[in-house]
């Protein structure tokens, strides 16, 4: 584990904590421990264990990035899905299940998805209708981090498997699109949607018969349904307001910055997407890494300060600068006093 204070007032999109639960089911069954699994991905137990637990969407994303090598699976997307039933049912699904159709069961992961992930203020998924046909599609470019492939196949198998046990039928889709590259066996991933799958797309989509989603529930409760309405409204309401591109890049950059200098290159894969889209969204926000880089730099200063066990050469450390006068300048710059100064007025 990080030896490192975390740092003051952390920002980021985060993830409900069962989203992990299951990788950790899964990579237990594979032959690593719990212990270790908590170690290697720097994961809370205590977070991981509580019912309303979120932890940082990036730690999920690096688990479904690095996963497949640790345990030797490189079709780990068919196989994560297997371990949903061996863990808690989260709160979504119980509110699927007491849905009364299939179609308000999907209506209710598309209102509350920022629950499960909080990617984006906008929904970046949604069903489209046409004609004798429905569609999921996956919007990536509204989220904070692009998803990894591999997690957006198992989240649209996860969606199956919930149907088939709302409703007690076979669903199957008519086609599926991904943008996962071609795997070394497509056949597997066919015969786990049982339909054809397109690989390499633009984006991801799963298409079912628009009578499918018309086919009521087994077992519908509106009682349940509405009260866990209630308690998802509840959770939503305390998800920060600000998550978006920004707030992915800032909590990457945090995470980066005392590594030293931080550049497009090294923060582009682990956002999961390209050093030109990084680029692209920091523009489109009104800013360059420069300037980020500058406002997280104060920010954490500010709150190091304060922490009288960091030496001001720890904290210039902490903040990426390589000597202590060029934290000297900077933080005069931002307060026009020098760090004893302000330690020693506002410490």
């Amino acid at each position: 584990m990080s030896s490192l204070p975390l740092a003051p007032d952390s920002s980021g999109p985060t993830c409900a904590a069962w989203n992990i639960a299951y990788l950790f089911a899964y990579a237990q069954s594979r032959g690593l421990s719990r212990a270790q699994l908590a170690e290697h991905f720097e994961v809370d137990l205590a977070v991981l264990d509580d019912v309303d637990g979120r932890l940082p969407l990036r730690t999920l994303v690096r688990m479904w990035n690095e996963l497949p090598e640790l345990v030797s699976d490189p079709d780990m997307p068919l196989h994560v899905v297997e371990h949903v039933t061996t863990q808690e049912i989260p709160l979504l699904a119980l509110l699927f299940l007491a849905s009364p159709t299939l179609a308000d069961g999907f209506k209710q992961l598309e209102r509350y998805q920022r629950v499960t992930h909080d990617l984006s203020l906008e929904p970046a998924s949604r069903w489209v209708h046409d004609g004798a046909v429905s569609h999921v599609e996956l919007y990536h470019e509204r989220s904070a981090i692009t998803p990894p492939t591999g997690a957006v196949i198992d989240a649209l198998l996860a969606m199956l498997l919930m149907a088939r046990m709302a409703t007690g039928k076979e669903i199957t889709p008519l086609y599926v699109s991904l943008r996962h590259p071609l795997p070394h066996d497509p056949a597997k991933y066919r015969a786990a949607f049982r339909c054809d799958v397109q690989f390499g797309a633009e984006r991801d989509r799963m298409t079912l018969a628009a009578s499918d989603l018309a086919l009521p529930h087994l077992e519908p409760s509106r009682t349940l349904e509405r009260m866990a309405e209630l308690y998802a409204d509840t959770m939503l309401a305390a998800l920060p307001t600000h998550a978006g591109p920004l707030g992915a890049i800032r909590a990457a950059l945090r995470e980066r910055l005392p590594k030293g200098d931080v550049s497009l290159s090294e923060l582009a894969p682990a956002l999961g997407v390209s050093r030109r889209t990084l680029q692209r969204r920091l523009e489109q926000a009104g800013t360059n890494l420069r300037t980020l880089v500058d406002e997280e730099r104060k920010q954490l200063a500010l709150g190091y300060i304060k922490q009288k066990r960091l030496s001001l050469s720890d904290i210039a450390l902490l903040l990426g600068f390589s000597e202590l006068s060029a934290f000297t300048r900077a933080f005069t710059r931002w307060t026009d006093v020098t760090p004893s100064e302000y330690r020693r007025v506002r410490g």
